[in-house]
C-alpha cells in the first residue's frame, strides 16, 4: 500500500484543529495490484458513529488517534477470534468508552487489491469475526432491531461463495459512491454487503 505524503500532516492538521476528536480516518484508493487500474475511490461518513453498527467507520491504515486513547480504554484484542477484525472491535470498544471517531474526505491512501492480500484469503473469516464483534458490543451501542436484522443479512452473505462476497462488496460501494456524488442516500437493502471486509 501507498500513503501519500500529505496525509499524516492533513490528519494532524484536522486534530488540531478539532482537539474534541479522538481518532481521525480518511478516504483511500482501491487499486487492482496486477492492473494498476482504479477500483473505486472510498469515502467513509464523517461522523463514525452514524454508520459504526453497521460496518467498520473508518480505513484502520488512514486513522492517527491519541496516544492516551490506548491507556484509558485498551489495546487491540489479540485472540485468535478477532485476529482478522482486531481493528473493528477496537472502534466499538473505543466508541461505546466515549471516544469521537471521525473521518475526513481526503482519499490520501492507496489500497491495492490482489488475490494474494490477507482480505482477499480470509474474507469469510472476516466476515464472521465482524458478526462475532457486533454481538459482542450489541448492547453497549444499543442495537436495535434494524441492527439485528442487518446482522442477519451478513450471516446470510456467508453462504455465499468468497468471490461472490468481494464482488458483491464492490458492486454496492460503488453505488453508494454514485448516490453519494448525487446527493442521494442508498437505500437500506443495498447495505447488506458488508463492507466490514475491507
Amino acid at each position: 500500500d501507498v500513503s501519500d505524503p500529505r496525509r499524516l500532516e492533513v490528519a494532524a492538521a484536522y486534530m488540531a484543529d478539532h482537539p474534541e476528536v479522538d481518532v481521525v480516518g480518511m478516504g483511500l484508493v482501491y487499486v487492482d495490484a496486477d492492473s494498476g487500474s482504479t477500483l473505486m475511490v472510498r469515502r467513509y461518513p464523517h461522523d463514525a458513529g452514524a454508520v459504526i453498527k453497521r460496518y467498520c467507520p473508518v480505513a484502520h491504515a488512514t486513522t492517527l488517534r491519541r496516544r492516551e486513547l490506548h491507556e484509558r480504554l485498551g489495546y487491540y484484542d489479540e485472540s485468535p477470534q478477532l485476529r482478522y477484525a482486531a481493528d473493528y472491535d477496537l472502534w466499538m470498544r473505543w466508541y461505546a468508552g466515549g471516544a469521537v471517531i471521525r473521518n475526513i474526505p481526503e482519499a490520501l491512501y492507496t489500497y491495492y487489491q490482489s488475490t494474494t492480500n490477507i482480505k482477499t484469503q480470509n474474507t469469510k473469516r472476516i466476515l464472521q469475526q465482524t458478526i462475532r464483534i457486533k454481538l459482542r458490543h450489541a448492547r453497549a451501542l444499543r442495537f436495535g432491531w434494524g441492527d439485528y436484522l442487518y446482522l442477519l443479512g451478513e450471516a446470510i452473505v456467508l453462504l455465499l461463495p468468497e468471490a461472490a462476497i468481494r464482488r458483491l462488496f464492490y458492486a454496492v460501494m460503488r453505488r453508494r459512491q454514485r448516490d453519494s456524488a448525487a446527493g442521494r442516500s442508498s437505500v437500506s437493502y443495498t447495505h447488506l454487503t458488508l463492507p466490514t471486509i475491507y
